[in-house]
């Protein structure tokens, strides 16, 4: 999955904009999920957030790996 940066996302590396997409790694038992923003003219690439699918008997268990950052929280 792609999105535009519609909102006018720039590149931190060479201020061209970036785009934003999702990766998901597939294992025994669980999904990786990664939500990524890149930049098509340098290369630059930042993962914003992982989430971890697990399948377990009484259900599915979501574990967030890494939370993206908010603006002023530090």
């Amino acid at each position: 999955m792609t999105l535009s940066s519609a909102d006018g996302a720039r590149c931190p590396a060479c201020g061209k904009r970036v785009t934003y997409y999702g990766e998901v790694e597939l294992s025994n038992g669980y999904k990786l999920a990664r939500y990524v923003i890149k930049c098509k003219a340098c290369g630059y690439r930042k993962v914003l957030q992982e989430v971890i699918l697990r399948k377990r008997d009484d259900g599915i268990a979501v574990e967030v790996v890494k939370l993206p950052s908010l603006r002023g929280n530090k």
